[in-house]
């Protein structure tokens, strides 16, 4: 029997200070980024949850982060891994909401890779094993930079199509 795919955690808990405003919100041609991003994790068979500090419009399953006044995006990893490992599962992918250009085959290439591992460029785009959960806190807590938690992890590095994250307002110039 092939095991249940994991399941997809779209990280959209940041503060968006370079940006100005909720990138999750951002459009990229008639949808959300988002909404992009569940769409297209839906395309891979992924069952999704969006990691927020709030609910969010549009009906997406979320897990509320706790409040924290320090902003790392390793906890919205760590709440996404304990949240799996409650519910059974070995094996959980975590995405950021800002990748504008994020194909459905970067997705299905960082799931095909064992875990742990991430893309080359995107290292929040990261398939991890749950057991991580405890380690991506303490490194979140910590301060540590997303790279040096990956590296301790011996995270493999997947090769993909360069896809960037949007980090401030642009035209709006996507129509993917």
């Amino acid at each position: 029997m092939t095991p249940a795919p994991p399941s997809a955690w779209i990280l959209a808990g940041g503060a968006a200070i370079r940006y100005g405003s909720d990138k999750a919100l951002a459009r990229i041609g008639s949808e959300t980024l988002l909404e992009r991003t569940a769409r297209i994790c839906g395309e891979c068979g992924l069952g999704v949850t969006v990691v927020a500090r709030f609910a969010r419009e549009g009906g997406l399953p979320t897990l509320i982060e706790r409040n924290r006044p320090e902003r790392h995006p390793l906890f919205g990893v760590s709440a996404a891994l304990f949240a799996a490992a409650a519910r059974g599962e070995r094996t959980a992918l975590c995405l950021p909401c800002d990748l504008p250009d994020l194909p459905a085959s970067t997705v299905l290439a960082i799931l095909q890779a064992s875990a742990p591992a991430c893309a080359a460029g995107q290292p929040l785009l990261c398939h991890l094993p749950v057991t991580l959960a405890a380690s991506a806190q303490a490194a979140a807590e910590a301060g540590a930079p997303v790279r040096a938690f990956l590296r301790a992890a011996a995270v493999q590095i997947v090769e993909v199509p360069e896809t960037r994250n949007l980090n401030r307002p642009e035209p709006a110039q996507y129509s993917k």
